[in-house]
């Protein structure tokens, strides 16, 4: 891997992907890293802004999926198992 972010830019960027995965520890890790390396309340806000902004299609099609099935529910029951994850 490459070299060429500086430590504020990648600090920044796993502040965003920290929002992005619902990371707790991670986002206090990479709000720190990006403190110590210049960044200002201001970047990190809008690094946060941006890993909100990365969540809102998936939660959106997470969302219409449920929608979907609960309006289905009995299509769901005729057919049986649909396989999972858990």
């Amino acid at each position: 891997m490459g070299a060429n972010l500086d430590a504020k830019t990648l600090a920044l960027i796993g502040v965003g992907a920290s929002i992005g995965a619902n990371c707790f520890p991670c986002l206090e890790q990479k709000v720190t890293e990006a403190l110590k390396a210049g960044a200002s309340v201001e970047d990190i806000a809008q690094a946060v802004q941006l890993g909100e902004e990365a969540k809102i299609q998936p939660n959106q099609g997470i969302k219409a999926l449920a929608d979907m099935l609960l309006q289905n529910a009995q299509s769901l029951l005729n057919r049986g198992s649909a396989g999972g994850c858990g």
